[in-house]
């Protein structure tokens, strides 16, 4: 949190630390984001990636002959799309299925090409939610080095590309990469580097006639809050549906989980009595609706704007489907408030200090039969 501001009248959504319209860039903010994107969304789809390359493998045959069983049985039937909604909702509204159908495992121990085991990409199992297994002395620090060194390796790979830097120097002058090597290379003169290297080479014109440098910068930098807002935008969301799919008190536990339920009830209706001929053709209209039909539209979106100033806001998900649900951060926001008040604080967050020992944790390789073998820290991994 960089900066907070005090609201005259309650949030819509009933919970404060959302982020301002009006909040400004800065590159420290926008690294926070992106952080928050890798332990979320990108953490997120890898696991995702992964249990369905654990199904394709079918070396945990028991569970893909189910599937595929009860898949061609729903096609046959042509029931496939009301049978794929009817278990996502039987996800969400019963937890333990969640384990059932989808087994859990070590993220670094899944190769995510042939779902089998592999060795972890940091030698050893030191943690099971990360994707490189590092070990770490409390939970989730090595899914935070991973986010740190992401943005880290991508802010590296785009700064030498600006600079035009190649990583291993020019093989043929040794005392010249030696130079390179030991010179500085800041970000602030990523873009001067850049024109220098142009210029010496005669592929760039004059700063002065160059026309396409500063309105490029503009366009640039003038997106860079609204891509900021829409980073953090993606990862609020994908926190508040997991903090809804598993709520920590004092949040209601099945009221988040039926709502969500709920709103897949009519698409079961429809498509129980929906035909691949009338799905098809709806899709069609709707397509060319929403090519040829752009008067239309602006006219609608303007009568909005004119009889209902904040209707996008009032149509947000955050303040709809989510509505109470919090983010990690209100979550945190709203323990610590309750600690305060009940004078029973929460302990301060653990800190690294030394490393953490290069070693398996203690649990590792435990209730993981169900991947076709008996996983043993001490045998070669395939």
């Amino acid at each position: 949190m960089y900066y907070v501001k005090a609201l005259a009248e309650p949030p819509l959504g009933g919970l404060d630390l959302n982020i301002a319209d009006e909040e400004e860039f800065s590159p420290d903010k926008l690294r926070a984001n992106i952080e928050r994107l890798y332990m979320t969304v990108i953490v997120g789809v890898v696991g995702f990636g992964k249990h369905t390359a654990r199904l394709r493998s079918w070396r945990e045959r028991n569970r893909t002959i189910a599937f595929m069983v009860v898949y061609f049985v729903a096609w046959a039937l042509d029931f496939l799309i009301p049978t794929v909604i009817a278990f996502v909702m039987m996800l969400i509204v019963y937890p333990p299925s969640r384990n059932y159908c989808f087994p859990p495992a070590p993220l670094s121990l899944i190769s995510g090409k042939t779902g089998g085991i592999q060795k972890p990409p940091a030698g050893v199992l030191g943690s099971d939610d990360s994707l490189t297994g590092a070990p770490e002395k409390h939970q989730g620090e090595a899914v935070e080095q991973e986010a740190s060194n992401f943005v880290n390796s991508f802010t590296s790979i785009a700064i030498s590309s600006a600079a035009g830097k190649h990583p291993q120097g020019n093989p043929h002058d040794e005392d010249q990469s030696k130079l390179e090597s030991n010179a500085p290379d800041p970000t602030d003169i990523a873009m001067g580097a850049f024109d220098a290297k142009e210029k010496a080479a005669g592929g760039r014109p004059n700063s002065v006639h160059d026309k396409t440098k500063e309105p490029m910068s503009a366009a640039m930098w003038s997106k860079t809050r609204p891509i900021m807002h829409g980073i953090a935008d993606v990862a609020d969301g994908w926190e508040r549906f997991g903090n809804a799919l598993s709520p920590t008190p004092p949040f209601p536990k099945e009221k988040p989980r039926i709502k969500l339920a709920a709103c897949l009830a009519p698409l079961l209706l429809i498509s129980m009595f929906t035909s691949s001929y009338m799905f098809m053709k709806a899709n069609g209209f709707f397509v060319g609706f929403g090519f040829f039909a752009d008067p239309i539209i602006w006219r609608g979106l303007s009568y909005l704007n004119r009889e209902f100033p904040n209707w996008q806001k009032l149509l947000e998900i955050r303040n709809t489907l989510l509505k109470g649900i919090p983010t990690n951060a209100q979550l945190t926001i709203t323990l610590l408030r309750i600690g305060e008040a009940n004078k029973a604080p929460l302990p301060p967050p653990p800190t690294s200090g030394m490393p953490p020992p290069i070693e398996a944790h203690a649990a590792a390789g435990e209730d993981l039969d169900h991947l076709g073998r008996c996983i043993s820290l001490s045998v070669p991994y395939e």
